[in-house]
């Protein structure tokens, strides 16, 4: 998924000659703690909240402000990947997304960011879902797949992370089946580490819940 697909026109930029209280209420209403600065075309800077909230004048102009963020944004044919690993960082509320001329396009926003998410990993797809805990060097994309599928199941996303301070891989995988006892048998089987397994309704709000915290345990 490239970034240009996640882009929100939804949050508008602010302008240097926009005020600190203008700021402050927008970023109220659209539930950000950051906001773009443009002029014309060109990305200024990000402001956050606590550059606003430093100041004692609610009617100062942005321009008499200090940008306390380094310059940061992406590029729209850069992958999502970027945009995780950038705002995990940098803990960012919303990103500022230019074009191939350098010229703002457009933000994503973290909310923005978790519904593409949550698409991607197929959460509102009714099926079963199984955790599973490995060696990296046992990780095969393939054999887990063909195992799904000799059950009469469907693979519908995979997502690997690595436990912290660990070699091992934990792999959470969804299938297009909420009965999954014959799955999880033929798991066993082929000596795999079942850590949970999950219906549609109890994983969905957990999945839901785990993406809003996403960046905040991401280390790419």
């Amino acid at each position: 998924m490239l970034v240009y697909e996640l882009i929100s026109q939804e949050i508008p930029p602010l302008k240097q000659s926009d005020t600190v209280l203008k700021a402050l209420d927008w970023m109220d209403q659209f539930k950000v703690s950051h906001l773009p600065v443009i002029e014309g075309r060109s990305l200024i800077g990000l402001i956050s909240e606590n550059d606003l909230l430093d100041s004692s004048d609610a009617d100062k102009l942005l321009s008499e402000i200090p940008f306390r963020i380094p310059p940061c944004f992406v590029f729209e044919q850069q992958h999502a990947y970027d945009v995780i690993r950038l705002m995990s960082s940098m803990d960012l509320s919303l990103i500022p997304v230019l074009n191939a001329s350098e010229q703002y396009h457009g933000c994503i926003s973290t909310m923005n960011l978790i519904h593409h998410m949550s698409s991607m990993a197929s959460v509102e797809l009714p099926g079963g879902v199984l955790v599973l805990e490995m060696n990296q060097n046992d990780y095969s994309p393939s054999q887990i797949a063909q195992i799904v599928e000799s059950n009469n199941a469907k693979l519908l996303s995979l997502q690997v992370s690595s436990l912290k301070n660990s070699t091992r891989l934990e792999v959470t995988i969804k299938v297009n089946r909420e009965s999954i006892a014959d799955i999880i048998q033929t798991f066993h089987r082929y000596q795999y580490t079942i850590k949970a397994s999950f219906e549609t309704g109890d994983y969905s709000k957990q999945m839901e819940d785990r993406f809003k915290q996403f960046w905040h345990y991401l280390n790419m």
